[in-house]
């Protein structure tokens, strides 16, 4: 009796340091996050209202990149059985299959980030400062599977 064997998925995880990461532009974000606040609150509760937009910008730019840090790709997780490529980031999954991928490239839009376009025009970030361990061996699984993508400064 033949018993079905999965394919076990490849799961990509990064390298990368975690006294930089963590504490440094964690830190610095959390704390234009709390001085945000503090004017908002002061904007808020005084009766002058002069710090209104100040307090509205100081909480927006943080927002922005906090949105832009819980999107990016922290986990890559490829499937040889299905050619499926799982994007995983703090606030969920993309998914995708191999022969989607159009392109790995940097994107002006997303800083100095390596992007990975789909052909339905989807963009998935994958943060520059890590570095995944087996990269290159991801590019060169998904080059066999899908000859038509390009990279560009992987």
């Amino acid at each position: 009796m033949k018993t079905a064997t999965k394919a076990i998925p490849k799961v990509y995880r990064p390298y990368f340091n975690l006294v930089w990461w963590a504490l440094t532009p964690l830190v610095c974000l959390s704390l234009l996050t709390c001085v945000g606040l503090w004017l908002l609150y002061t904007a808020l509760t005084s009766w002058s209202g002069q710090l209104v937009i100040p307090a509205a910008l100081f909480i927006a730019v943080p927002s922005v990149l906090w949105w832009h840090v819980f999107c990016l790709t922290w986990r890559i997780v490829t499937h040889d059985d299905t050619g499926e490529i799982e994007f995983v980031g703090l606030l969920g999954r993309r998914r995708a299959q191999a022969v989607d991928v159009v392109s790995i490239k940097p994107d002006p839009a997303f800083g100095r980030n390596l992007v990975v376009s789909l052909r339905s025009g989807a963009k998935v970030p994958l943060y520059h400062h890590f570095h995944f361990d087996g990269f290159h061996e991801f590019l060169t699984w998904l080059k066999a599977v899908n000859p038509s993508v390009e990279f560009r400064g992987c």
